[in-house]
């Protein structure tokens, strides 16, 4: 079987100074929080906050709108100002929230269309929000969102911040979602949801659909099942729901726009085919013409080195073109509950660099946590001024933030590699961060915007951002990389 070794670019850990303290947003409702997305809400340029709520429990998704910069006493920057919270959609149990690209909403309003992906009911008890049965699932839902046009925003920030949303769509038999949102197959944009039940992709029906009322206001529309990829049965009494989990979308060379989804195998043994070779748990699928095809996805979800009965858990993905090559790679958090990790094995946080085809060419160990910790969420985002590649996050379940500088390329184009700038800590290990955004504020400024849910149901989770200097940098480090090959962490291309 072939084998890719795990490897490291040169790393130098330094700090680079953060402009502010980092800012603590306290839960406006109950701190359930499992997703976010940065999106322009209002359309003033200028960068809002959105939240996904409900893990486990009732909550309230919710939009924070950006009210311009506050300075400190000497005129420098200290925070990003915010708005209230501006509700969105009805209270339920929701696992993330994602808006549509604004150039494939197809009118030419100022909507803002918000997927609020559903969950499942575990803790019954009742919140001023309402209450739900265990087991019970919230369906996802599809809102347009518009501001008035005499609201708040960066440039009227004492105005009333004035939103309505109305539901489009929502899922007719809910199964119970862990993940999802938007991505564009051959140019049209669709709805991914990912969970108990398997991988589910709608499509808008053009036929069916008549987008506006006669007096002007959105009408509800028809996304009509497109493609079904249903999860594999449970076959250890442990495991949790059997479940897909990890999503990303993006867009790789000739198979043109993907998404990948790993599935949360938990306690079950990884499958083998009938040649007993492991068969890969984690998937690509893309739009072949009018059909999806489903891939294999490498060196991902493979057995743990530590203890080969189970699989690396890939909790989320991001896609973002890393080296520069044209070609979007794959950032890919990894799992697994304490009890599973062993000493010595730490679990590795990782870039797959791939080809036109969606194949493996390499895979970068970024980091490794340890048997403290576990990773949880990814993303990318133009953080620091280095290079205009974008620069990767990675997030732990403990609270604890990595940022990673892309060097760029050099004069021939060859990738320099990334650099350890920062790591932050939200000082608490009750709390997760259950995902992680970048925001670009201004130039100057900026911000790594964590989604936070607490264990306790009565700490409720406050939502974080990390203010950074674009310009910080690294005083001195090496041009040269060093490969590693770790003896006992190796990749297996299924």
């Amino acid at each position: 079987m072939n084998r890719l070794p795990y490897t490291f670019s040169l790393v130098v850990v330094a700090s680079a100074a953060m402009l502010a303290d980092s800012h603590s947003i306290p839960a406006p409702y109950f701190g359930q929080h499992v997703g976010a997305v940065v999106a322009d809400l209002n359309n003033d340029g200028a960068p809002d906050l959105l939240f996904g709520a409900g893990r486990h429990w009732v909550d309230q998704s919710y939009a924070l709108i950006n009210l311009g910069a506050e300075t400190n006493e000497k005129g420098g920057f200290k925070k990003v100002r915010f708005s209230g919270a501006v509700p969105l959609g009805p209270p339920g149990g929701y696992y993330q929230i994602d808006v549509m690209p604004s150039s494939s909403g197809g009118d030419e309003s100022t909507h803002t269309k918000v997927l609020l992906v559903g969950g499942t009911c575990h803790i019954d008890k009742p919140n001023s929000l309402g209450s739900c049965k265990k087991g019970e699932n919230t369906p996802a839902r599809l809102l347009h969102v518009s501001p008035n046009e005499n609201g708040c925003s960066i440039h009227n920030p004492e105005a009333e911040c004035d939103f309505t949303w109305e539901l489009m769509w929502e899922h007719p038999d809910p199964k119970g979602d862990r993940n999802g949102g938007f991505a564009t197959f051959n140019g049209q944009t669709s709805i991914v949801l990912t969970g108990q039940g398997g991988v589910e992709i709608f499509q808008l029906d053009q036929a069916s659909n008549s987008n506006h009322q006669p007096n002007g206001e959105e009408s509800a529309v028809h996304y009509a099942p497109a493609f079904h990829l249903e999860p594999p049965e449970k076959t250890d009494p442990r495991s949790d729901y059997s479940r897909y989990a990890g999503f990303a979308a993006g867009n790789v060379g000739s198979l043109g726009g993907v998404v990948a989804c790993g599935r949360r195998s938990d306690y079950d043994e990884p499958q083998l085919d009938e040649d007993d070779n492991v068969v890969s748990i984690n998937k690509i699928i893309y739009e072949s013409e009018s059909t999806f095809e489903s891939i294999a996805l490498q060196a991902s979800g493979e057995p743990y080195p530590g203890d080969e009965e189970y699989s690396l858990q890939s909790t989320n993905y991001h896609f973002s073109d890393i080296d520069g090559d044209g070609v979007d790679d794959l950032i890919e958090a990894t799992f697994l509950y304490a009890q599973q990790r062993v000493k010595g094995y730490p679990l590795p946080q990782r870039i797959h660099f791939l080809n036109e085809d969606g194949s493996v060419k390499g895979t970068s160990v970024l980091l490794e946590i340890g048997e403290g910790g576990a990773g949880r969420s990814a993303t990318s985002g133009n953080i620091y001024h280095d290079s205009a590649l974008p620069d990767v996050v990675f997030a732990s379940a403990e609270g604890r933030v990595y940022l990673f500088a892309n060097r760029g390329t050099d004069h021939a184009g060859n990738f320099l590699g990334l650099e350890k700038r920062d790591e932050f800590a939200l000082g608490t290990d009750d709390c997760q961060i259950r995902d992680v955004e970048v925001a670009e504020f201004s130039p100057d400024v900026a911000g790594v915007v964590c989604a936070v849910t607490c264990k306790n149901l009565k700490e409720r989770g406050g939502n974080h951002i990390f203010y950074i200097d674009r310009h910080a940098r690294i005083s001195a480090f090496s041009n040269s990389e060093l490969q590693w090959e770790h003896p006992q962490n190796k990749i297996d291309l299924f």
